[in-house]
Order: structure tokens, then C-alpha cells, then sequence
């Protein structure tokens, strides 16, 4: 009969010598647009991407690939890291970014720099953020924009981590930018119409 105590001993031993795995929490990747209002010719607007998670996750990097429908006019220019609670501040080997298939397509990455990995906990982080123009040609509507099969985040050992990307893909709606004739008369007729009210004001006053 095995004693007792020399059972509990042998269960612990092979507890100790387990390897033990870590279960991911959710990941999710939100696109947030800064400018929903864009016009035809219009520069300078951003779109943002963070990170939630819902437990502790080591991350060795991210590559987020953004695209657009080719005849929307949308052109990506750029993009930083220069967004609240970035995930690899104070160790990143710096934000890269890139127009891998011509300006309707945009790819941003970056990975810590030493130790190579970054712990983080449950919350939201920020992984950066792209700058987008629009041509003066735009169809006018909805923005909408999709993620490439590129995209990715990748664990301590190099290997993918499972995400969930957010549904939000609307990263502007164009519209046309009054004309100043347009806006000229405009004025005028809103000075017209106060004009009238004043006469007919007068005219009941009278009465």
C-alpha cells in the first residue's frame, strides 16, 4: 500500500515538472477612425488601431495591412506611433510603415526592441495610427476599408496569436466642399430672408 504522504509527494513532483501553458485571452483589433467627415481633396486625415485584451499576452510584434476599394480615391501617406498607451513604448524598435501595393494600401509594424517581447496586461493599447488623403475626384459616400490577410500579432515564440477583428470599417464618408460662389449666395439669401422677416415684423408691429 503506498503511504499517503509519499502519493501527495510524487503528485507534486509531477506538477512541478509539467510544462505549464498559459491561456490567451481575447485579442481584439479595433480600427478607429479620428475623421469621419472627409471632402474631395482633403488631406491629412487619421485612422487609428488599438489592441484589447482581455489577459496577459507577450507580444514579439504586429504588422496591421489596411486596404481600400482601388476607385475609392483614398491615398495612405503615412502613419506613427504617436497614439495613447502605445503598446511598445519605451521599447520599440520604431514604427514602420509602407504602400505595399500602390496608395489604396497600407501596411504599419513594429516589434520590441530589448528584451525582444513585451508583456501586457489586460486594457487597451495603442498600436499606431495612418494618415489618409482623399483625391478631388472622390465618389462621394462611405469610406469603407478592409484588413489583408497579413495582418498578425506574434507571441514570445515567434508564432501567431489568434484575434478578433472589429467589425468598424468606415473610416470616412467624402463630401463636397461648398463652392464660394455657393457660399456667396448662400449669405445672400439668408440675409435676404432676415430682411423679409424684419419688413413683416415691422408690418405686424404696425398693426
Amino acid at each position: 500500500m503506498i503511504h499517503l504522504r509519499s502519493l501527495l509527494t510524487c503528485i507534486a513532483v509531477l506538477a512541478i515538472a509539467m510544462p505549464t501553458t498559459a491561456m490567451a485571452g481575447t485579442l481584439t483589433l479595433s480600427i478607429v477612425p479620428v475623421s469621419q467627415n472627409v471632402v474631395r481633396g482633403g488631406s491629412g486625415y487619421v485612422v487609428d488601431f488599438t489592441l484589447t485584451t482581455t489577459d496577459s499576452v507577450g507580444l514579439s510584434g504586429f504588422n496591421i495591412s489596411l486596404k481600400t476599394d482601388p476607385l475609392a480615391g483614398v491615398s495612405f501617406t503615412g502613419g506613427d506611433a504617436s497614439v495613447t498607451n502605445y503598446v511598445f513604448a519605451g521599447n520599440s524598435i520604431g514604427l514602420l510603415f509602407n504602400t505595399p501595393d500602390g496608395a489604396n494600401t497600407a501596411d504599419i509594424n513594429d516589434s520590441p526592441d530589448n528584451p525582444p517581447v513585451t508583456i501586457v496586461g489586460p486594457g487597451i493599447y495603442g498600436l499606431g495610427e495612418i494618415f489618409f488623403s482623399i483625391a478631388g475626384n472622390a465618389p462621394l459616400g462611405i469610406i469603407n476599408v478592409t484588413l489583408d490577410s497579413s495582418t498578425s500579432f506574434t507571441d514570445r515564440n515567434g508564432s501567431p496569436i489568434t484575434f478578433v477583428p472589429d467589425t468598424n470599417t468606415t473610416i470616412g464618408t467624402v463630401t463636397v466642399v461648398p463652392e464660394p460662389s455657393s457660399l456667396v449666395m448662400g449669405a445672400i439669401g439668408i440675409a435676404t430672408g432676415l430682411v423679409s422677416l424684419a419688413k413683416r415684423q415691422r408690418s405686424y408691429d404696425k398693426t
